[in-house]
């Protein structure tokens, strides 16, 4: 089942701050130019949950549903064209949903995301994919990835 998001959902997004993982894309395959990366894994919010049991045919309440977005440096939109879900399923399978945002909706969650991190992380977006950035450049440099305790701001 295809799903699509729009603005009205991304508005409701809320960050785990034990979720933020630091990462890079190679855009290309052919070019050696790596891209940093910011995942966050979402807090489930009702509005989720439903997004989740529709895609979900199996749902029995015995799923865990985990969302993440992530954002990025080399869009437009610095954010990617969808929110993933993976169902984990009581007897250990896993399976991945992919779910794309409306126009319009890519760059409302890259606002809510920056808002959600200055107010969680008291840093901004772009300041973590400054941490990401300088984590491609020296990959031994340490830099924390955030693992506060998650609240329910």
């Amino acid at each position: 089942m295809k799903l699509r998001a729009d603005k009205s959902l991304v508005r409701h997004l809320k960050i785990a701050t034990n979720g933020v993982k630091y990462g890079f894309t190679q855009v290309n395959a052919v070019s050696s130019s790596l891209f940093p990366t910011v995942t966050f894994r979402l807090k489930l919010t009702p509005e989720l949950e439903k997004i989740a049991e529709k895609v979900d045919k199996t749902a029995d309440g015995t799923q865990e549903y985990v969302f993440y977005a992530s954002i990025n440096n080399y869009s437009k939109s610095k954010t990617d064209d969808y929110l993933m879900l993976i169902v984990y399923q009581e007897d250990g399978d896993e399976t991945l949903h992919l779910i794309e945002l409306k126009e319009g909706a890519k760059e409302a969650l890259y606002e809510r995301l920056d808002e959600q991190c200055r107010k969680k992380l008291d840093k901004s977006c772009e300041k973590l994919l400054k941490e990401a950035k300088r984590r491609i450049e020296v990959p031994d440099q340490e830099v924390p990835d955030q693992n506060d305790n998650e609240d329910d701001e």
